[in-house]
C-alpha cells in the first residue's frame, strides 16, 4: 500500500515537472522570486506515520517520513518551476486509528490556501492523502 501511494505521488509530480519543462518562459527577468515561496502544511489528528512526495524548489521530488503533525515545509521555487504538488499516504499500516483525519495544504505566497478534503483513516489504519497541484 505505502509503495502504492508514493508512487502515485511521484508520477503525479514527475507529470507536473514535464509540462513545466515544455511550458514557455513568461518575460522572466530573474525577479520575483518573493512572489515563488509557498508552504506546504499537513495537519490533524493522525498518530501512524506518513509518506509524502513533493516538488523540490527546482521542479524535482523528494520524499519525506512524518512522524508527528503538523508539518509543514516552505520552499521558495526557481522561476522556471511552473508547477508544484504533494500527496502521499500511510507509511507503516496499522499506526494510525479509525476515523483519524489529515488535512493538506498549499499556501502560496500572496494568492489563496490551496486544500484538499480531509483525509479519514480507514479501519486498517491506513490514510490516503489527496494530490494537490498548484501552477503558479
Amino acid at each position: 500500500m505505502k509503495t502504492k501511494n508514493v508512487l502515485l505521488s511521484v508520477v503525479i509530480i514527475s507529470v507536473l515537472f514535464m509540462l513545466n519543462a515544455c511550458k514557455k518562459d513568461k518575460d522572466d527577468t530573474g525577479g520575483g522570486q518573493s512572489n515563488r515561496k509557498v508552504k506546504f502544511e499537513i495537519t490533524g489528528n493522525y498518530t501512524g506515520k506518513l509518506l509524502v512526495a513533493y516538488t523540490t524548489s527546482n521542479g524535482g521530488t523528494e520524499s519525506a517520513t512524518i512522524n508527528s503533525l503538523p508539518w509543514i515545509k516552505e520552499i521558495t521555487y526557481n522561476n522556471t518551476v511552473g508547477g508544484i504538488g504533494i500527496g502521499g499516504g500511510t507509511d507503516v499500516p496499522g499506526l494510525g486509528i479509525a476515523g483519524q483525519t489529515v488535512t493538506v495544504k498549499i499556501f502560496p505566497s500572496g494568492r489563496s490556501v490551496v486544500s484538499g478534503t480531509p483525509a479519514v483513516t480507514g479501519a486498517n489504519g491506513v490514510v490516503n492523502l489527496p494530490n494537490l497541484v498548484y501552477q503558479f
